[in-house]
Parts: C-alpha cells; structure tokens; sequence
C-alpha cells in the first residue's frame, strides 16, 4: 500500500531521470520515491532536477554528510533544543514536535556553528527516514514529515538577534535546497503576537511550495487541526492532543533531554572555546597576506579515508576551498568553491571523505582584502579506513554496554508489581527477555522512554524511535527476581 502512489507518466520520468544519474547514486537512492521527489522540486524538468540532484550530493560529500551514520556526534548543546519525534500520522508521515519557545535559540547559536546545525538536522532527517522505511505504520509507504511549532515562551529579544535570523535563514535554505519535497506540513502552535513580524519575512525567502504547508493555529482550532490525521494520545495536551507525562505537565517536558527553558551553559559558547587550538601541539600557525591565498595540499593513499581540518584566525575572517587533483601532473578541479567563513569568531571544522586516492588542496584565501593580513591557526588530521572501522567497533561495544546496563539499572522487583518506573533502551538494535521461573506472558513492544504495562499482553506506548524489541511481562502479582538477558539482533 502506498500513500502517494506513482504514475505511469512519472515512472516513466522516474526511469529516464535515474539513466542520467546512475553514477552518483547510492544504494539507498534508487527508490523511485528518492528519485521523484527531484523531479517534482522541478517540475519534472529533467536537465533542472539532474542538476539539483548533483548539487545536493556534492554538497554532502564535501561536507562529510553522506558518511553523517560513521562520523555523527551530537554536541551536548543540542541537548537544549527541544524537539521528540512523536510517531507517525494516519499517513504513515513522520510527526515531530519542536518546542522552540522553551529553547535557548540564543545560547544554541552562540554554541554551534551553522555546520554543526547542518549536521544535526541531516542526522536526524536520516533516522527518520530509515525509521519510516523499516517500520512502515499503518504498511504505507511514505517519506514526508510533519512538523509542530511550539512557540510558547518564545522571546522577542531571541528574534531580533541578527545571528539567530541568519541561523534561521540558513536551515532553511539547506533543507529546501537538500531535502525538496519532503515537507508534508507545518504547524504552529501558541504564537506570540509578533509572529506576524517573523511570518511576513519567511513569506520574502521561502518558496510558495513550502509556505502553502505552514499552518497557522490558535488554541481554538489546533486540536481539531492536529487530530484529524494524528492519533491525539501522541499529541501533549498544550498543542490540542490527551498526552500527560508522569508530571502532570500538560507540556510534556519529559519528552525531551533538558528542562523546557533551560539555557546553554556559557562553557560551551563557541567564543570560550576559540583557542583551543593554540593549545593543541598538533595544530600549526601561519600568517596569510593581503592579496595572498594559504594553500595546503594533503596526498590521499587510500580510498575512503576522511581528510579532517580545524582552524580559527584572529580577529577577521577568511575564505575556504577545497580542491582535488588526481597526481601531481594533473589540474586541480573544484570540489567546494570559496566561501568567506567567519572563523575569527568561531572555530571552524569540517571532513571529507576521500572516494578516491589522490591530491586535496585546502585553500585559505585573502584575496579580497586590501588591508589586513589573517593570523591562521589549523590543523589537518587523515583518517584512515582501518581507524574509522576501530571507532565504529569501539562506538558500538560502548553502546551494548551502555544498553546492558541500563535495562538492568531499570528492572524492579515489588510487592505490588514487579515494573514500576519505564525503561530506556538507546539506539541499539537487541533483543530483550525478562525472565523467571513460571511460566509467562509475552507481548512484541517498541523500546523507548515509556511506562511498562503492569498486566500481560498490554500494548506499551510507542514514540517509534528505536528498533523493535520483544520482552516477556510477568504478572504484576509476582515478587520473584527477575533476570536480564540481551540478544543482539
């Protein structure tokens, strides 16, 4: 079953659309609903939607998105900006809430740099697509996601902070620009009166395919919105829906990883950290003059390594490109064009990973500066495949670790039942059996952040954000100890 099914015409389209392409497409990519979605962006002009396709993967792969499942780490500041996937709606779109008045945009900002916010937004966009694909709800096939605006609390002064504008501007752009037609709607929710300020400005930079998804609501109409294709037990009750946490909090905070208006710890201002890198005994320094380009080149001896840099100049900023050439007799070809960064403020950092052996010139350029000469100070880390492949098996020993532990720390053994509390099973694809002596009941669930029932066969509430998991459920009259065993799947 499908929800948006395809027809012969742009099957047809899709066929000739994946002929041009095939080169640069992954695995992953040669899902016809993948491959639409480029074409619809452009209205099913072929040469256009081939064009923005092969933007969009070089933009990745120069920007070490393409590889976000091997090198992604959260930053502990996005921590403080509240947003939970829900589950789905009677669609089988992904639904996600994002309490953005309760967040510090201001702190968040300060404490990332706009490649970080790339990263984390790729991240999850990424989960959430391979969530949908595994999961299926309701067993359609579907690739849009739903977004719900909580603005309660959002502060004026957070606004009219040019950073956080241009911050806003350029999430924006990226997503449009990365993930067309992905975008099944918008809603906002609990809206302060200027809102009408912000919304005739996003009217100047959006497009009209996406401004027509933005919704609107007050607390009249959200529920009667919301609900009449999203189940409403999802929904918190402060945006129209019947969720209560075990706080009584109509907001749900304990949906999210930090208390609803924490701010950002000052120590993880981008500004507090910005010399880190004079302190690193691997980091080098030099001086770049007016008019003058800083050239470093790095040879590439085995495909798939990650080519790291990390630099921060004083006081002014400076423009970044990234060439590559594949031996010393060929020429250089342009992988990421010059783009003036503003380093002098915030660290900069980026990856790259290398497909191909070869050369990679990183070019620091002070071309357009008549005046002032940049103090550099970088330095540039090759990754090899070997190393990455000891990390991922270190990351992934960390986290069956980290599972183990925790599902035992959260098992109970009571009087009155034997499963007081929740468990919290992190992203680790298992197996999990609570076993006794005597004979037991037992049910298929979804693992995540959830009561467990006290009664078999009792459905546990499900957010969809991890792998399925099967666990058996004592009776809540049974005081016996309970063992713990975990199957990897």
């Amino acid at each position: 079953m499908t929800g948006d099914e395809i027809t012969n015409e742009e099957q047809e389209s899709i066929d000739k659309f994946r002929a041009r392409v095939q080169e640069i497409l992954l695995p992953i990519h040669h899902d016809d609903f993948y491959l639409r979605k480029w074409l619809i962006a452009r209205k099913f002009d072929l040469d256009k939607a081939e064009a923005m396709l092969r933007k969009h993967m070089k933009f990745m792969r120069v920007n070490g998105l393409d590889k976000i499942d091997e090198n992604y780490t959260p930053l502990e500041a996005t921590d403080y900006f509240h947003m939970k996937m829900l589950g789905y709606d009677c669609e089988g779109s992904v639904v996600r809430i994002i309490h953005i008045g309760a967040s510090d945009v201001q702190g968040l900002v300060l404490s990332t740099t706009k490649m970080d916010c790339f990263r984390a937004a790729t991240h999850y966009l990424m989960c959430d697509s391979r969530t949908q694909k595994r999961e299926r709800a309701n067993d359609i096939i579907c690739h849009k996601q739903v977004y719900i605006f909580d603005l309660n609390g959002l502060s004026w002064r957070a606004v009219l902070q040019r950073t956080v504008a241009e911050r806003a501007f350029s999430l924006l752009k990226n997503y449009e620009d990365n993930h067309p037609e992905s975008l099944k709607a918008v809603y906002v929710i609990n809206a302060p009166s200027f809102f009408s300020f912000i919304y005739n400005w996003l009217k100047t930079v959006l497009p009209e395919s996406i401004l027509l998804k933005v919704h609107i609501l007050t607390q009249e109409n959200c529920r009667e919105a919301l609900t009449e294709k999203i189940d409403p037990s999802i929904l918190p009750v402060s945006v129209g829906g019947d969720m209560i946490d075990g706080t009584g909090d109509p907001n749900c905070p304990t949906l999210y990883k930090k208390p609803l208006d924490a701010t950002v710890p000052e120590t993880l201002y981008l500004y507090n950290q910005e010399r880190v890198l004079d302190k690193d005994p691997l980091a080098k320094r030099t001086e770049v003059d007016i008019g003058c380009a800083f050239r470093l080149e790095t040879e590439i001896t085995q495909p798939n390594s990650v080519l790291q840099w990390d630099f921060h100049t004083n006081n002014y900023d400076i423009s970044l490109a990234l060439n590559y050439k594949k031996d010393h007799s060929s020429e250089f070809s342009v992988l990421m064009p010059p783009h003036r960064v503003e380093s002098h403020k915030f660290p900069e950092s980026g990856n790259l990973t290398c497909h191909e052996t070869g050369i990679y010139e990183l070019v620091f350029d002070n071309a357009y500066s008549w005046f002032t000469r940049k103090d550099l100070v970088y330095k540039i880390r090759v990754v090899t495949p070997d190393e990455i492949k000891r990390k991922q098996d270190e990351n992934r020993h960390k986290r069956n670790c980290v599972v183990r532990d925790s599902c035992c720390n959260l098992v109970r053994s009571s009087a009155a039942s034997p499963f007081r509390g929740s468990i919290c099973l992190l992203h680790c694809p298992l197996r999990l059996h609570l076993c006794s002596s005597r004979d037991v009941a037992s049910v298929p669930f979804r693992s995540e952040c959830g009561p467990i029932p006290r009664t078999p066969h009792q459905r546990v509430p499900s957010s969809h954000d991890l792998p399925p998991a099967r666990v058996t459920i004592l009776p809540a009259s049974w005081t016996s100890t309970v063992k713990v065993f975990l199957q990897p799947e």
